[in-house]
């Protein structure tokens, strides 16, 4: 007989087959332990021989089994690093040729009862295995995962408007030349640039004009030095001038007036939407401390937060790969997201992978597969995606405001 847990035992079995009957109606409204548990192909066996249980077609478990690899495992197949040159190789399915073209039930995945195996796999390769890496699956919070299948599976990725895609042409044209204009005329300055990965703009745009169609009339950003001041003239509308003032009078030195440099200090400007509403974007002030504006921006959404609703105001802080997973500040923030005397209804994070931590490589400098595992910790979705395809990081974008603003948790980009 096969060993089981110590909570699977005789003594219970009316409870284990109560759960198990619901478990075969609506999988997801079972709690995950008991999930995780009953997808064991032992246990199944064990109850068949009982005679507890109407017997299950093993070709069935199978399928499933296979729909929920690619919801748990799919991301590390996904195309998210624009670096790696070579295609991932997917992980052996278990299933014949023969039975390619067999019709088999889908459990609700792409919105039908059946569909052919081949056709059930290509659509989820497109949808887990594409431009974006959903890690999604195992948080303790099956409501917010169907939530997400729900919107990532029937219709695969929305496709944007034609508004939408000029948008986000003039958005990734003028990141290009505020850099490329900065690094002709200022030659040799510190800027801390974000050549590279300019898609943040639009994406950073998208944020804020999802967000003011869902309510918010404010947001607090919290970033270091790389494309602070892109940020601050796209996204926050500092105007030109002051920040070319900046360079061509660089008073850093000085002992009398702004003794601070330009990527130090913070504003507050407002954001026009598509849609007409006025977003006030501000960006706290921040020194070389990296991570240490993040306990900063979350204190200061929750004091005023204490004036208006949770949904109003939105903290959203952008991290650097290495310092995410190496300051203790990110975990130390982190860990008071849902006290009551600290929460702030969820932050949204995006995280720039430059794939190196000032002068060390990912592998040398941390311990995890993702930067961004510490999330896991916390129950928080991550979407990783890649910075070559902007119209996916519209589109992950969109789903983190929505995240945000339905499950008041926080979440990584």
């Amino acid at each position: 007989m096969p060993l089981f847990p110590d909570h699977a035992q005789l003594a219970n079995i009316g409870l284990i087959e109560e759960l198990y009957n619901r478990y075969l109606i609506a999988p997801e409204g079972v709690d995950p332990s008991w999930r995780h548990f009953f997808e064991g192909i032992d246990f199944g066996a064990y109850l068949y021989k009982r005679g507890s249980l109407p017997a299950v077609d093993n070709s069935n478990l199978r399928i499933y089994e296979l729909i929920q690899s690619f919801r748990r495992k799919g991301h590390l197949l996904a195309q998210c690093n624009p670096l790696e040159a070579a295609e991932k190789k997917i992980w052996e399915l278990g299933f014949l040729e023969s039975e390619m073209d067999q019709n088999f039930p889908t459990f609700g995945f792409c919105g039908k009862k059946e569909a052919p195996l081949r056709e059930l796999i290509a659509a989820l390769k497109e949808i887990y295995c594409g431009s974006i890496g959903f890690e999604y699956m195992d948080l303790g919070k099956a409501e917010l995962e169907q939530w997400i299948q729900g919107k990532i599976e029937p219709q695969r990725m929305s496709q944007p408007t034609i508004e939408e895609k000029h948008s986000l042409l003039a958005s990734l044209n003028q990141s290009e030349v505020f850099e490329a204009f900065l690094h002709t005329k200022y030659v040799g300055q510190t800027r801390f640039s974000l050549e590279g990965a300019e898609t943040m703009i639009p994406l950073l745009a998208e944020i804020i004009e999802v967000g003011g169609a869902l309510g918010v009339q404010e947001i607090l950003i919290g970033m270091a030095h790389r494309g602070r001041l892109n940020v601050l003239t796209q996204i926050l509308n500092k105007p030109l001038e002051s920040i070319f003032t900046e360079f061509e009078d660089d008073r850093s030195l000085s002992f009398s007036g702004n003794d601070d440099v330009k990527y130090h200090m913070g504003f507050v400007g407002q954001f026009k939407t598509r849609g007409g509403q006025t977003v006030v974007v501000g960006m706290a002030a921040n020194p070389s401390h990296l991570e240490s504006v993040d306990p900063v921006v979350l204190g200061q959404t929750y004091a005023k937060q204490q004036n208006i609703k949770r949904e109003q105001i939105v903290p959203l802080l952008i991290h650097g790969d290495a310092s995410l997973a190496g300051q203790g500040v990110v975990y130390e923030s982190l860990q008071l997201m849902h006290l009551p005397s600290y929460s702030v209804g969820g932050t949204i994070h995006l995280v720039v992978n430059n794939q190196i931590g000032y002068t060390t490589l990912p592998e040398e400098g941390r311990s995890t597969r993702y930067c961004t595992d510490i999330a896991k910790a916390f129950g928080c979705p991550v979407f990783h995606v890649n910075a070559e395809d902007p119209e996916s990081c519209l589109f992950t974008a969109k789903l983190a405001v929505e995240i945000r603003q339905t499950f008041q948790c926080d979440v990584f980009i």
